[in-house]
Formats: C-alpha cells, structure tokens, sequence
C-alpha cells in the first residue's frame, strides 16, 4: 500500500483513491476522526511537540500566554522581555473576535516560531512540510505561515516589537479560528494586514484618503472588488486595499459578519471561488453594490 495514494473527490463527494499498485478504485463515503486522550485538543500537538519540530536538539525555548506560543532560540529572550510581545498578540486576538466579528474557537495555542538564523528558518519549512507528507514552497520574505504555524527571524535593531510578528502570528490563529489555510487567500490576508495596521500603526504609511479619493476619481489605484476577492492569491501590492475591505465590514456590516465567516467555513469551495458568493448572501448585497459603498466608505472613514 502506497504511503499517500493519489485521489479525488465525485460528484457526490466520496473520496475516489486509486492505488499505484493494482486496478480499480476504493471509494470512502463515511470519515470519522475519533477522540484522543486529549478530547477535542487530540488533533493539535502539544507545546512540547511544537518546540521539538521547530527547534530539534533542544535548541528551543518556549514562551505562552493564554492563547499563544513564542518558541525561540534567539539568545537573551526571556520572560520578561517576551511578555509585551504575547500582551499584543493577545490583543490581536481580541479585535478579531470584538472587531472583525471572527468566531472564538481556539482548540490550542497559537504558535509563532523566531528564529535566529535565516538558514534554520527555512529549514525549518521544509521539516515542517515533510512532517505532513506535502510540499512547502521555502520563504523568501521576512515572514512566512503554513499548517498552522507562523514564523520569522530575529532583526537585533527592531527587536520583539516587529509588526512581522503580529502579522504571522494572526495567520495561525486564524487557521484555528476560521479552519482556512494561510495560503495567501484574501480573507487571511485581510484580517492579518488589518490587525497589524491596527497595532503597528507605522507599518503602513499609505495615504489613504489619498488612495480611495484616486480610486474614486477613476484612476485605477484599486482593483475593482469583484476581480480582487476573485484573486486565489492577491499578493503583497493588494495588502493595503484587503486591510481597508475588512475594515469597511467591521465598521458598516459588523452584525453580518458571523454569518459570513460560517458560509466561508463551511464551504467546500477556497475563498477566491466562495469569498464573493458567501458575502452577497450575508450582506444580501450584489458585489457591485458593495464595492461602491466601500469606496463612498473609505473616503470619509480615512479622511
């Protein structure tokens, strides 16, 4: 029996496996995950678990708060000198629940590896991918998530107060929270460049009034909302108007929002297929009509 035998869903969604070896298919209509020893938690590593993949040998050192980890080998991290950092990712957490409307459901502590070596960061992707048995494409910015882990390296001059550290540490939580992969979708992106702009106010100097009075005007500064939210990857030069989109929600549309983000979880379909159908139905909006009231938005709201 193969390791990870190729598959795919009919149409009536049973999972159709064909083997490498032999003929025919098998057909699985009925998953069932059963409970461990930890209950629901089951499913998550432990911390200890987490520190061993990040940091094996024993190099590691583990900081928490209520809901999040810090593992780290950057000598001279401490305790003391972590705290303000799970102090604002505490706060990060708490807009997206009290602002941005996301669901509370953590099953386990978020985690946000900080390496000190850019070498070992992105060992440490590799390691991580074939842990699960998938591949990783390796990082290249100074942050980078995947499988419910958000990670970064150690920069002496800026220290633990990085807007980097929030923005990936949004990232795993949200895997938890919204059960959708940090894969650059724009519903990830969004709510982790909102939270950032909210708690590192400096990270992000655009002139927006500017940008939405341009946009308004007709110039193609932004891209039109029905072709941004059917971007499967919108990319770093889009981060900015995401920020303004979810922010936009939170603001006007804060008591539809729960019903958004349960028609994205619990659709089968990835954002940039279900993101536009899911928010017409919540908002009982078409996306023109939205779009337009974003950019009447953005010009007063900014200025």
């Amino acid at each position: 029996m193969p390791r990870r035998p190729p598959g795919r869903f009919d149409q009536v969604g049973r999972l159709l496996i064909q083997w490498d070896k032999g003929e025919g298919t098998v057909a699985f209509d009925d998953f069932r995950l059963v409970r461990g020893t930890r209950g629901e938690r089951s499913c998550l590593p432990t911390v200890d678990e987490r520190l061993t993949l990040a940091f094996p040998g024993g190099k590691g050192h583990r900081f928490v708060s209520d809901n999040f980890i810090v593992l780290t080998d950057v000598p001279g991290i401490n305790a003391a000198s972590v705290k303000p950092l799970l102090k604002r990712l505490e706060s990060g957490l708490t807009l997206l629940h009290e602002r941005y409307r996301v669901p509370r459901r953590m099953l386990g502590r978020a985690p946000l590896c900080i390496f000190a070596r850019k070498e070992d960061y992105v060992a440490f992707f590799a390691r991580l991918g074939k842990h699960f048995g998938v591949g990783l494409a390796p990082p290249s910015a100074d942050g980078y998530s995947a499988l419910g882990y958000g990670a970064s390296t150690w920069d002496p001059k800026q220290g633990l107060d990085r807007p980097v550290f929030v923005h990936e540490a949004m990232h795993a939580a949200l895997e938890q929270l919204l059960h959708l992969a940090s894969d650059g979708n724009w519903i990830q992106e969004g709510l982790a460049n909102a939270v950032q702009a909210r708690l590192h106010l400096e990270s992000t100097k655009a002139d927006r009034s500017d940008l939405f009075a341009r946009r308004a005007r007709g110039e193609s500064v932004f891209q039109p909302l029905g072709v941004l939210l059917a971007m499967r990857r919108p990319g770093t030069q889009r981060y900015l108007q995401l920020a303004t989109f979810l922010e936009f929600l939170a603001d006007k549309y804060a008591a539809q929002l729960p019903t958004f983000w349960n028609k994205v979880t619990t659709s089968w379909k990835l954002p940039h297929d279900s993101g536009r159908l899911a928010l017409e139905a919540a908002l009982d909006q078409p996306i023109e009509t939205i779009g337009t009231a974003w950019i009447t938005w953005g010009r007063t709201y900014y200025r």
